[in-house]
């Protein structure tokens, strides 16, 4: 039987939280509509193959290069990306979306679990509009892709922490629609790689903006990216 959702998990010496986010899935494996795919770069790891759970040991370029490793290997309908520590938090609302879903995208509301970074918020509620622009709002744990509409290789690994953002303004800007609900599906484990608000993140904030929305919009988000460096090394002490 072909599952509905694949979850894509890229591992790098995370055992403990890689056993966390598995065992959150554990009732939707089961129950057969989840594959659970783990793309495990840890040295030393070995492959495994469980009904509904494949462990791919091999070494790879990041994050993302992972993510599109798991991409080519998802046989579901749909496709989660999410990370080791990363839980889910309502399978069941999860799972209905998706049963009736129709637009090519489905967005959810996503948690951040503790401790969180000055200036970051606990929930990032859904949504697909031209906020996507200035803000990175939507981040990869909160969308459930049709495989059909993402390429093999969707996430450009050129950009080596803001790959998610760059795929989610090239399909917004695209016309690419999605459908956002109002429950919370997962919550993200803390110190993603988008959350060291430095200047090399913002840089690369710029630049991907500017190859992807133009020249004249890198004009314009210059000092609004300024202004959000400054508002995050301020944070702690608002």
């Amino acid at each position: 039987m072909t599952p509905l959702l694949s979850v894509v998990i890229p591992v790098l010496g995370a055992e403990g939280a890689l056993g966390r986010t598995l065992a959150s899935w554990e009732a939707a494996r089961a129950a057969g509509w989840v594959e659970l795919i783990v793309q495990d770069a840890t040295p030393g790891a070995a492959s495994s193959q469980a009904p509904g759970l494949h462990r791919w040991a091999e070494p790879d370029g990041g994050i993302y290069d992972a993510m599109n490793r798991g991409r080519g290997r998802a046989r579901a309908t749909w496709i989660l990306f999410v990370g080791a520590g990363d839980v889910l938090l309502n399978g069941t609302k999860l799972k209905q979306a998706l049963e009736n879903g129709h637009a090519p995208l489905q967005v959810f509301g996503t948690r951040l679990a503790a401790p969180r970074e000055p200036g970051v918020p606990e929930t990032y509620p859904a949504r697909w509009d031209a906020g996507l622009r200035w803000r990175h709002v939507v981040h990869h744990q909160g969308v459930c892709y049709r495989v059909d509409a993402l390429n093999r290789a969707p996430f450009d690994v050129q950009w080596k922490v803001l790959a998610d953002y760059a795929l989610h303004l090239k399909l917004w800007k695209a016309g690419i629609t999605a459908e956002c609900h109002e429950f919370y599906a997962l919550e993200v484990a803390a110190g993603g790689i988008s959350r060291r608000f430095d200047a090399a993140l913002y840089g690369e904030e710029w630049r991907m903006k500017r190859a992807v929305l133009g020249a004249l919009d890198a004009v314009i988000q210059a000092p609004w990216l300024v202004a959000k460096w400054a508002y995050k090394r301020t944070a702690r002490w608002r």
